[in-house]
């Protein structure tokens, strides 16, 4: 046995002691003045990685600077975002939110992007997939994060807002509280694999 198989074998085996490690970092309040970001994002990308693997994919972790997080063996590639709950600025609703593309990010390298939905005890409330195609669809941001061409949100209902908020063009471009159609919300039970396959080029000739 190699020991590249001997690693990922022992990398399988302890993926529940890892995020157990991670989810006690993200909320322990001695941590309070550290930046969680890190922490909270590679969660969601071991909870990510975890589900495919227990629907029987075989993932490869890639991480660092190669501009996505999770390759499978279908070519799918999958930039993984995670976010907790924050209160809409302005309003008493806790929202969701994630940056797709931001103006200092050219390429997308990603086929996919799955946005988890935290709560804030970092147990999944929700899974979202987007296609890294259909991203310019997405409006922008606003506020402090009005440097964001293009982001996901979701709330724990639907908002109403005001017109003039700066928010409201956000809120108005995600339609309901469970976000978009555009991101396909993974319903309770659902195989996330099922929504990870690349789109079939078309063939000339082929009616739209």
């Amino acid at each position: 046995m190699s020991r590249n198989h001997d690693i990922t074998h022992h990398n399988v085996s302890t993926l529940k002691q890892t995020i157990k490690r991670l989810r006690a970092v993200a909320c322990d309040l001695n941590c309070e003045r550290m930046n969680k970001s890190n922490v909270v994002g590679f969660l969601g990308e071991v909870l990510v990685r975890q589900k495919l693997e227990m629907e029987g994919v075989s993932v490869l972790h890639k991480g660092g600077q190669c501009g996505y997080d999770l390759e499978l063996p279908n070519g799918v590639t999958i930039d993984v975002k995670t976010a907790r709950p924050r209160l809409l600025t302005g309003t008493d609703l806790y929202h969701w939110g994630w940056a797709l593309k931001s103006a200092s990010k050219g390429h997308i390298s990603a086929t996919h992007f799955v946005c988890v939905e935290l709560t804030d005890d970092c147990e999944v409330r929700g899974l979202h997939v987007i296609r890294a195609q259909d991203v310019e669809t997405f409006p922008p941001s606003a506020g402090r994060y009005s440097g964001v061409q293009h982001t996901y949100q979701t709330y724990e209902r639907y908002p109403k807002l005001s017109p003039t908020s700066p928010w409201a063009p956000v809120v108005l471009g995600c339609k309901s509280a469970r976000g978009d159609r555009r991101a396909k919300s993974l319903k309770h039970g659902e195989l996330l694999k099922r929504h990870l396959v690349l789109p079939v080029a078309r063939k000339a000739g082929d009616r739209k």
